[in-house]
């Protein structure tokens, strides 16, 4: 990964002044595979950030061997250091495109 989100979010921050009140959520597992899209660096930027949300997509988590949902090692260890900065988590069904593009084709066929 470029780390693309966090720079985005380093702009957004810098236009706004660093604006106190001034927060991000983090969106995990919108890609194929748990974690992917962000690697260990970027991973870390978001320890120091001021992180208020994190939204968990089904594509975040990992099968265990008993068949339940666990997140990667390094996904949890990111999820355990915002935590101490008291960070909401929202765990979320569903590809929000599918979502959309199924709303768009119902609004299309209505």
């Amino acid at each position: 990964a470029d780390g693309s989100g966090w720079s985005a979010w380093n702009r957004i921050r810098c236009l706004c002044d660093h604006h106190p009140r001034l927060a991000v959520a983090l969106e995990l597992g919108l890609g194929k595979s748990p974690g992917s899209g962000c690697n260990e660096r970027e991973l870390q930027r978001w320890q120091g950030e001021p992180v208020r949300f994190v939204i968990l997509r089904p594509g975040a988590f990992l099968t265990n061997r008993q068949g339940f949902p666990v997140l990667p090692r390094r996904l949890k260890a990111l999820l355990e250091g915002l935590f101490r900065h008291k960070v909401e988590i929202i765990v979320a069904a569903g590809d929000p495109l599918e979502a959309l593009e199924a709303a768009e084709g119902a609004a299309e066929d209505a």
